[in-house]
């Protein structure tokens, strides 16, 4: 006669797979809910997962990532809108190199989240207006 599974009959089963879907070490698991680590690696292997547990977590892997992304468009476009106002007054000019700088840290954080090749491009283009600057601040030397 098979083995019946003691997570899928456990009364805290929903919580031991919210567990196992956040990859908990099963270690803790175990000893958090007071089961074995074998009984969580068989209860895994045998996908006995309830897809509803497995879709709620990716919903908050998704929602958390769309809240990274929100947050760097606004430093984005506060940077974006610093570094503008800089380049029009001479005095503020040491703005648009942090400014510069600011902006290539967040889109190497968006490509890392979005793993989108496009960064290249941005850059390219932030440097073209460095090299501007830069040569307008030679020139008045």
């Amino acid at each position: 006669m098979p083995r019946t599974c003691t997570i899928c009959t456990s009364k805290k089963r929903a919580a031991i797979e919210a567990a196992l879907v956040a990859d908990a070490p099963y270690r803790d698991i175990a000893r958090r809910y007071n089961v074995g680590r074998d009984s969580l690696k068989r209860h895994v292997d045998a996908g006995h997962i309830q897809a509803s547990v497995h879709d709620a977590q990716e919903a908050k892997d998704e929602a958390r990532a769309l809240d990274v992304a929100r947050q760097l468009h606004v430093v984005n476009t506060v940077t974006l809108q610093v570094m503008h106002s800089a380049l029009g007054d001479r005095k503020t000019h040491h703005l648009v190199l942090q400014a510069v700088d600011r902006v290539l840290r967040q889109l190497e954080l968006q490509d890392k989240r979005n793993e989108m090749g496009d960064l290249a491009k941005e850059v390219e283009a932030l440097k073209a207006l460095f090299a501007v600057q830069e040569q307008e601040e030679s020139e008045e030397q």
